[in-house]
């Protein structure tokens, strides 16, 4: 079957919810499932789209998308026909369409409401929708259980591989489009790298008061000079005094706070509330250079503290690699080991960042490169 979707742009692009269904036309044509069945449709009824025995309900983020869902016969204890492959065409990869968002597909069976679990993963947890993620260049699966193939540079096809979906035992496919989800290892939504991802998020902000699901540390060219600046942690005139806290945070907040990650932000803008607003002239110092940083339209943009630092690790050959980190320097953290000192994040001989070593806060100076959550 190839069923044509023609929606209209919505007059606005959500950030993390889907993107609603307005049905204007539908084109059906044969559907081969075994055997050809009558295609029944409904226009502006609210009822999904029938072929046979099955049923598609679709979200689009552009006017045109083309659905080819195809089956196959699968041998075995109970021999039947069987859902193998969808094809998605006719995909508009530009921005503001489709770029940057989440194909989510789910399939419903014949009873019930709940989507069917197509496998259990590596934690036992049951996986129910496939995630493909088109970055405008290319379509990036995240179920490895299947395969997939570029159609040309509008669609893709899916296989299900070895997961059986019997014809008989569900009725409806889903398709919705939503605001991607950055994960590990990714481009991040400033052209740094995402080194952090949590599913159900975690504590950020000035006070700790935000939801975040990621981190990302600044491309290579963030300070403009395509290498990372070497500046003292703190001005002259606090170089030997403790960073009061500021709302509570801080940079020796105590436990959980200081180590937690995405509390670097608040450590952060401690130190620039005892030194004074950032100036690369008259008043140069790390954390306030970090935040002066505007990457991607955000305002975030910090110093890594303990927890948040020693995540490099996640990707230190794309750091060292793409990014330009250079593995045989110390690092600025925002944790301060004194009045006088601050903590550095460094290398050791197997290739790993880890946190360790005091300097003092004027009298040295070292790289940093700011991340932000998001």
């Amino acid at each position: 079957m190839l069923l044509q979707i023609d929606t209209p742009l919505p007059s606005r692009k959500p950030k993390k919810t889907k993107v609603r269904l307005i049905w204007t036309s539908v084109i059906i044509g044969l559907f081969t499932l075994g055997s050809t069945f009558a295609a029944i449709i409904n226009i502006n009824t609210g009822d999904s789209v029938e072929f046979g025995q099955g049923k598609v309900l679709t979200t689009a983020c552009d006017t045109s998308i083309t659905l080819n869902p195809t089956s196959g016969y699968v041998n075995g204890d109970t021999s039947q026909f069987a859902l193998n492959k969808i094809s998605l065409d006719q995909i508009d990869s530009s921005a503001p369409h489709c770029k940057g968002v989440d194909f989510h597909i789910k399939f419903y069976p014949s009873l019930g409401s709940d989507p069917l679990t197509l496998y259990t993963d590596a934690d036992e947890n049951p996986v129910t929708e496939i995630v493909i993620y088109d970055d405008g260049s290319q379509f990036i699966k995240y179920v490895p259980a299947f395969k997939i193939s570029q159609i040309g540079s509008t669609g893709f096809t899916l296989d299900l591989g070895n997961v059986v979906v019997p014809v008989s035992g569900f009725n409806k496919i889903t398709i919705e489009t939503m605001a991607h989800v950055y994960r590990v290892a990714e481009t991040g939504p400033s052209d740094g790298i995402v080194f952090v991802y949590e599913k159900l998020g975690f504590p950020c902000g000035p006070t700790l008061n935000k939801l975040c699901h990621n981190l990302e540390i600044a491309p290579a060219d963030w300070f403009g000079t395509g290498e990372d600046p070497k500046l003292p942690y703190s001005t002259n005139a606090f170089g030997s005094t403790t960073v009061p806290l500021l709302n509570g945070y801080g940079p020796s907040a105590s436990a959980p706070y200081s180590w937690d990650v995405g509390a670097g932000l608040a450590a952060t803008l401690a130190i620039i509330a005892q030194n004074g607003p950032y100036d690369p002239t008259s008043n140069s110092y790390a954390a306030g250079a970090a935040n002066a940083y505007q990457g991607g339209g955000f305002t975030d943009w910090h110093l890594p503290n303990f927890g948040e630092a020693v995540k490099f690790n996640a990707v230190y050959g794309k750091l060292v690699g793409d990014l330009g980190v250079n593995p045989t320097k110390e690092y600025w953290t925002s944790e301060e080991c004194g009045p006088g000192a601050a903590y550095k994040i460094a290398r050791d001989g197997s290739n790993t960042f880890y946190v360790g070593g005091c300097n003092s806060k004027y009298v040295f100076v070292h790289p940093l490169r700011p991340i932000h959550a998001f």
